[in-house]
């Protein structure tokens, strides 16, 4: 482990990114030294040599720019991933962001400052962690934030559901991209561990490995019942059953979540057919080991799963966390603005905590004039790309039906409107409508409130993203 030298941390990092393609990656100091090496090794069950040292020290530099990415610092993560990992050339990546050579240099400087700072902040965290907390932690990914912001309530409410012996075996975060599924996620299995209901952690994500966040076909799961088996068999000391056939491990693994409770996290499961596939088959292994699921798919009248929604931030928190955000940034745009242009500002992100991150990014080199006079956060390319990212896929799996509905949602007032209304304004007969209707809740792509008469509404990102992408192309 570092002691306090946290400038030799960059060093090292500096070196270890430039040798991340090359064998002698791992003759860098951080391969050897490294408490996160060791921690990555340990959780793979690898042996020390210089072959698996390299992966470990990849893993780790791999997951910290997965985390920058998604604590607000995309385009920091987009050149060290481009240059680094890709291996493309700095004049290449400069003219295709369309930056002078001095100015991409200083950018990739910043970005290796803040990959460091981000590594450096959870090497000093797992070398306080007791021993069997550490182990348990092991297949944690790191922390994308630094400070969480209105999750008290639902991670209180999680955590009880996770700890109750009778409770159901599978429990599933549902909502929009964005809203932070991941990290209430994170952060309650982080309060979880300590109580002692679980022996182990084990962590796994539906994104396909290696993928990073805007890589072509990123988003799209292949995340299968065996995927899943396989993936959990390598976490857990199973070493004898790796290579028997897939009904072999099924068998062992699910004798073995039957006796020694595990909690188990799949993480971005928002592929439909895939999420009800495995949900199909986790009650074989369930109780009293349990899971957990992010999911963008909302689900019901499933006898062992719970279904959390997780919903945008109110406007006080999120005005908040923009606050907290913009200071962590060091954008000062917002120190003296009044309380009616921070309304402007929250309204216009829909109180999404990636919208709000998305939106601070662009106030550190646009005037906040520029984004007010807008009123839409989709007229700048980055933010365009990213729920380009978030909504492709969900608007592939809609019927026609739901998507002429969605659609017809731009003409409704904001705060929403009743079931008739989308009636007379979607053209939809009865049936088709709610079968729509009830499509578009599952994708969280509609949200309904009030109990009397229901109230149908679209998220404010959502609403400027359709409006933005009427003329074009093969976009809704």
């Amino acid at each position: 482990m570092y002691g306090n030298n946290d400038g030799q941390f960059k060093t090292d990092l500096k070196q270890a990114l430039r040798k991340f393609s090359q064998d002698s990656l791992a003759d860098c100091q951080l391969a050897h030294s490294l408490g996160l090496v060791q921690k990555e090794l340990a959780a793979h069950g690898l042996a020390p040599n210089a072959l698996q040292r390299a992966e470990a020290l990849r893993r780790v530099l791999r997951a910290g720019l997965q985390t920058l990415h998604e604590s607000g610092h995309a385009q920091a993560a987009s050149i060290l991933h481009q240059h680094y990992v890709q291996g493309e050339l700095p004049g290449d990546i400069a003219e295709a962001m369309h930056l002078a050579d001095s100015t991409f240099y200083n950018y990739q400087a910043k970005a290796i400052e803040k990959l460091a700072s981000l590594l450096w902040e959870r090497e000093r965290q797992a070398s306080h962690e007791p021993a069997e907390l550490r182990q348990q932690l092991r297949h944690l990914p790191l922390a994308s934030y630094s400070r969480l912001f209105g999750i008290e309530s639902a991670s209180k409410r999680l955590l009880a559901s996770l700890m109750d012996a009778d409770g159901r075996g599978v429990v599933i975060l549902s909502g929009m991209g964005g809203v932070g599924k991941t990290s209430l996620a994170h952060t309650t299995i982080k309060q979880l561990l300590p109580f002692g209901f679980f022996k182990d952690l084990l962590w796994l994500t539906a994104r396909p490995e290696g993928a990073f966040p805007g890589d072509s076909g990123a988003g799209a799961n292949r995340f299968s019942h065996d995927t899943m088996v396989d993936e959990l068999i390598n976490q857990i000391p199973l070493p004898d059953i790796r290579h028997q056939p897939i009904a072999e491990k099924s068998a062992a693994l699910k004798a073995l979540l039957r006796k020694t409770p595990h909690i188990i996290v799949i993480d971005n499961l928002d592929e439909e057919a895939g999420l009800h596939h495995i949900l199909e088959t986790l009650s074989a292994y369930t109780m009293p080991s349990k899971f957990l699921i992010t999911s963008r798919i909302a689900t019901s009248d499933i006898r062992f799963v719970q279904t959390f929604p997780v919903r945008s931030l109110p406007p006080d928190v999120a005005a908040s966390f923009m606050r907290y955000h913009a200071h962590e940034r060091a954008v000062t745009s917002l120190d003296a603005i009044s309380a009616e242009t921070m309304n402007a500002l929250v309204s216009l992100t829909g109180g999404n905590p990636l919208a709000i991150e998305l939106l601070i990014g662009l106030l550190a080199y646009l005037p906040l004039e520029r984004i007010i006079d807008d009123q839409t956060l989709m007229q700048n390319q980055t933010i365009k790309y990213e729920y380009d990212q978030l909504f492709r896929r969900s608007w592939s799996l809609l019927t026609e039906s739901a998507q002429q509905l969605l659609l017809s949602m731009l003409f409704m007032p904001a705060q929403g409107a009743g079931w008739k209304d989308l009636s007379a304004i979607s053209g939809l007969s009865d049936d088709l409508l709610d079968q729509s209707i009830q499509k578009l809740i599952r994708l969280s792509l509609l949200m309904r409130s009030g109990t009397d008469h229901s109230i149908y509404r679209i998220h404010e990102m959502t609403r400027q993203y359709l409006m933005s992408s009427q003329d074009q192309p093969g976009q809704p």
